[in-house]
């Protein structure tokens, strides 16, 4: 019987070697992870650090473009959505509800892209900002406009452009392809069928996204810069999302441009070199832009724009005080 005590007493005392062991491993465990996530956390904050100076001085900049390195790559996402718009990586976010950014809805890479175009419509109204990677695409149709546009884009971003029938298209490896056609949807090419592929058709005053179900919906479009913003954005909730910020900000500029031509026009009442090309355009522009809900109600934007460029060229030949 002692022997039987005994060798219980030793199962026990090994069941409690066993038990303690796992509790102290999955202490262990526990600390490893909850390390790991708070490197993850402070490496998040770090890149988001990096980033936003970037994003807060191209709204300053003209034609800035800029690669940023990334040592430990992490997924990041760009969200504008009407209700809210920030950039993220894991749990650390930033918002962005003024800055007009054009991206990926994510990017996971080495390296991003950063360039700006600014938005003139007659005067300066924003830098438009777009962001890239070097693991996304961009093919064009074999186009003329396709062409030109290829020739503004800098050469740090992917880009090819289309034989007749695309046969030039190849998998390279990129995590995303954008294909941009200026004369309808377009085909996608057999060699990167299956990939992560989005279409984009781009005329005069409209952009098309088309969705991975076939269907297909439009927006407004205004300038090549905007047009721009349409081929670096996921989709047509995003480029919304960062055209309507941009007529908040048309809105309150053009109301700026709106006063000084009403000053101008009293001040030179008496003088009809120069009262006369006072046309209250500006005036026009401005009262229009505050019925516009959204920028696809905004479709005369170009015609305003239009008449006070031809009144400031008409200003300057009869040297008087230029509206802007």
């Amino acid at each position: 019987m002692a022997i039987r005590k005994s060798q219980v007493s030793i199962q026990f005392s090994w069941i409690f070697i066993l038990i303690a062991g796992a509790i102290i491993l999955l202490f262990f465990i526990g600390i490893v992870y909850k390390q790991k996530d708070v490197s993850e956390t402070r490496l998040s904050a770090t890149l988001l650090k990096q980033l936003d100076p970037i994003l807060s001085g191209a709204q300053l900049e003209e034609q800035a473009l800029n690669e940023i390195d990334i040592t430990s790559p992490a997924a990041m996402q760009f969200v504008c959505d009407g209700d809210e718009s920030f950039y993220s990586i894991g749990d650390a976010r930033k918002p962005t509800p003024t800055k007009i950014v054009f991206a990926p809805s994510e990017i996971e890479s080495q390296k991003l892209i950063t360039w700006t175009q600014v938005f003139n419509k007659p005067f300066k109204v924003a830098n438009l900002f777009y962001l890239t990677s070097p693991t996304v695409r961009y093919i064009f149709d074999d186009s003329r406009q396709s062409t030109d546009f290829l020739e503004m884009i800098p050469e740090e971003i992917e880009t090819i452009q289309c034989d007749s029938t695309c046969s030039n298209i190849n998998d390279e490896g990129h995590d995303k392809e954008r294909l941009i056609s200026f004369s309808g949807n377009p085909s996608i090419p057999s060699n990167i069928a299956g990939k992560d592929v989005s279409k984009v058709s781009i005329s005069d005053s409209t952009i098309t996204f088309y969705d991975s179900d076939g269907t297909s919906d439009s927006s407004l479009t205004i300038d090549d810069s905007t047009k721009l913003g349409a081929i670096f954005s996921e989709d047509k909730e995003t480029y919304d999302c960062n055209m309507n910020k941009l007529l908040e900000k048309y809105k309150l500029i053009a109301a700026i441009y709106a006063e000084k031509e009403s000053e101008l026009s009293e001040h030179f009442t008496n003088d009809p070199e120069c009262s006369f090309f006072y046309g209250n355009n500006a005036i026009g522009l401005s009262d229009y832009l505050q019925t516009c809900q959204s920028i696809d109600e905004c479709n005369q934007i170009n015609d305003f724009s239009g008449q006070i460029s031809d009144d400031n060229q008409r200003l300057l030949q009869q040297s008087c005080p230029l509206i802007y």
